[in-house]
C-alpha cells in the first residue's frame, strides 16, 4: 500500500482536526456522536485507504464553506480567532484552499460596474 506524502498527512491532520471542530461548534454534532466526523477517521484494515478518507475531509472541507457563505464577516472572524486558538486551519484558509469558486465577502462590490473600475484600478 502506497504511503501518502508528508504534505497529505499534514493536510490530514489539518482538515480532520477542524472538521471535527466545525462540526461540533457549528452544526452541533456531539464528539461522542456515531456521527461525528473523528469516528470515521481511523484505519479501516483493507476497506478505505487513509488517501480515500483524505479525499472525504477535503469534501468535508467544502461542505463547510458552502454552509458558511451566509455568515457575516464577524462570524467567520470569531470562527478564525477560535481555530486559531486551537491551532486550527481557520474557515478563512479552508475558503481560500477548497472553495471551488470564490465566496463573495460582504462589502464587496457587488455591481458589474464597480468591479470593472476596481479591476482597471479606477476606485
Amino acid at each position: 500500500m502506497k504511503k501518502m506524502s508528508p504534505e497529505d498527512e499534514r493536510e490530514f491532520e489539518e482538515l480532520a482536526g477542524y472538521v471535527g471542530f466545525f462540526a461540533t461548534t457549528i452544526w452541533g454534532v456531539a464528539e461522542t456522536s456515531s456521527s461525528h466526523p473523528s469516528r470515521h477517521l481511523g484505519a479501516i484494515p483493507g476497506k478505505v485507504t487513509k488517501s480515500q478518507r483524505l479525499s472525504g475531509l477535503r469534501q468535508a472541507a467544502r461542505d463547510t464553506a458552502e454552509a458558511s457563505r451566509d455568515f457575516s464577516l464577524e462570524q467567520v472572524a470569531a470562527l478564525d480567532a477560535a481555530c486559531e486558538e486551537r491551532q486550527l486551519i481557520t474557515l478563512t484558509e479552508v475558503r481560500r484552499r477548497y472553495s471551488g469558486r470564490r465566496l463573495a465577502q460582504q462589502g464587496a462590490p457587488r455591481d458589474v460596474h464597480a468591479s470593472a473600475s476596481l479591476r482597471r484600478g479606477r476606485a
